[in-house]
C-alpha cells in the first residue's frame, strides 16, 4: 500500500526570538493539518535552542550558516551580519527550494525528456544542466519524469497543463519564490 504524500511547507524566519516564536506557533498549526514543515534559519539561532526540544512529529530544520553560529554579535558587527544573513540564507534557501520545479518540468515536454528521464543504472549519480539552471542531480528531479519511476501515468496531465499555459496569451503561473532569490529560473 502506498503511503499518501502530504503537503510540505518550508517556513523562512528571522534568526531572532520575536519572529522564531510566531513562525514556529505558525510551524505547529500547520502540522496539525497534516503537513510536514521544514523550519528554515540560521545555526546561531537552532543552536541558542529558540526552539522547542524535541520537535513535534511532522517538522524537520534546515540551517545555514550565517558566520555567527555561536551568536555572539558584537554592535560594530552589526551591518556586516546582516550581509552575511542575506548572502548566505539567499543561496541557501536557493539550494533548498528553488521554484525550478516548474522550470523541469518545462523543459521535460519542451525538448529535454531524453536528457531529465535518463536514469539508468550505469548513470546513477548523472548530472543533468538546463538552461537558466544550476547543475542538477537525478535526485534533484521529479521522481516521476524518471524512466524508472513506475508513475509516469503523471505525466500526460503535467503536459496538458503545460500545453493550456502555451495557448493563453498572458497566461500567470503562481510560483511560491521571489525574484532576488532566482531571477534565471523565474525568467
Amino acid at each position: 500500500m502506498l503511503k499518501q504524500q502530504h503537503s510540505q511547507f518550508v517556513i523562512v524566519t528571522f534568526p531572532a526570538q520575536g519572529h522564531i516564536n510566531p513562525a514556529f506557533q505558525f510551524a505547529e498549526r500547520l502540522i496539525r493539518l497534516g503537513v510536514h514543515v521544514t523550519f528554515f534559519t540560521t545555526v546561531g539561532a537552532h543552536r541558542r535552542g529558540m526552539i522547542k526540544s524535541p520537535p513535534p512529529d511532522g517538522l524537520s530544520f534546515a540551517t545555514f550558516s550565517d558566520g555567527y553560529d555561536d551568536g555572539v554579535i558584537h554592535m560594530d558587527d552589526a551591518e556586516k551580519q546582516w550581509d552575511q544573513l542575506k548572502c548566505n540564507g539567499s543561496k541557501a534557501l536557493t539550494e533548498l527550494i528553488p521554484a525550478i520545479g516548474f522550470d523541469i518540468y518545462y523543459y521535460y515536454y519542451n525538448g529535454f525528456a531524453d536528457v531529465i528521464g535518463n536514469d539508468s543504472d550505469d548513470q546513477p549519480s548523472c548530472s543533468i544542466q538546463l538552461p537558466g539552471l544550476p547543475l542538477l542531480a537525478t535526485r534533484d528531479l521529479p521522481s516521476f519524469l524518471l524512466a524508472s519511476n513506475p508513475y509516469a501515468l503523471v505525466r500526460p496531465k503535467f503536459q496538458a497543463q503545460l500545453e493550456a499555459l502555451e495557448k493563453e496569451s498572458n497566461p500567470r503561473v503562481l510560483v511560491n519564490t521571489f525574484d532576488a532569490l532566482e531571477p534565471e529560473a523565474l525568467q
